[in-house]
């Protein structure tokens, strides 16, 4: 029975109004046998580093990217309960990255470009699931380890929202990221910002009030959309082990 790694950040799991979490897309496919490492919070570091520790053998890797910007986060505070830390984003370090390769967006491409690298260095197959992140599609060319079989969870269960590699939950709406930008006396810079929490926020909006897909967590898929992702991945885990559908 073909052995599949299960890899990410909370939306690997399917989580009620009481932050309980179950397993996700993986326990609603038979026929293979899922393991699941994902933790919610995690990086894409993270990520690549449990897939690097990991001591299970697979023959095939399910990452869901995250939002590439956790790279520079670090997590204040005694527990993991959303009311009793708050994650701080490493402004200085992440922006001389930016001011060096010419603006954010280019920073993220290459940053994920090379987190893909180093995925698709692994020489197994690899395929990235667009979380809360989308998976820039382009990034992947050359890489014959990986493929995106869903790029965005979030544009297959809300036809017509656009998604993007930025998440505003933890971090582009902050108050203190905020004051970080206008203190920069950069207008490009507060221009981007103003671009991307808009971007964000169209697509979070959309999150909160869908009754179907992302109700009551608001914040992730639940069961219906677990199983939406199930529906589209199985028939093409059977084609990759060709295996006749049971």
């Amino acid at each position: 029975m073909p052995r599949i790694l299960i890899e990410g950040d909370s939306w690997a799991y399917v989580w009620d109004n009481h932050n309980v979490s179950t397993p996700g897309f993986y326990s609603m496919i038979s026929g293979f046998d899922f393991h699941c490492t994902a933790k919610a919070g995690s990086s894409n570091a993270q990520i690549l580093q449990r897939i690097r520790d990991s001591h299970e053998s697979w023959d095939l890797c399910i990452v869901i990217l995250t939002e590439q910007i956790r790279d520079w986060l670090t997590i204040e505070g005694t527990t993991k309960i959303w009311n009793t830390y708050r994650m701080v984003l490493d402004l200085d370090s992440l922006m001389s990255g930016v001011k060096n390769s010419g603006g954010l967006d280019q920073y993220m491409h290459l940053c994920l470009r090379s987190y893909f690298e180093q995925l698709n260095s692994l020489g197994k197959p690899v395929w990235l699931i667009g979380g809360c992140s989308l998976v820039p599609l382009a990034l992947l060319e050359g890489l014959d380890n990986l493929r995106s079989p869903i790029a965005s969870v979030v544009e297959l269960l809300l036809p017509g929202c656009k998604d993007c590699i930025y998440q505003d939950t933890h971090q582009w709406q902050s108050r203190e990221y905020a004051d970080w930008v206008i203190a920069q006396h950069d207008i490009s810079l507060i221009k981007e910002w103003y671009r991307i929490t808009a971007e964000t926020r169209d697509k979070i909006d959309r999150w909160q009030y869908d009754k179907v897909y992302f109700f009551p967590d608001k914040w992730h898929p639940n069961l219906q959309g677990h199983r939406k992702i199930a529906e589209a991945l199985e028939p093409l885990l059977r084609q990759h082990f060709d295996q006749t559908v049971i």
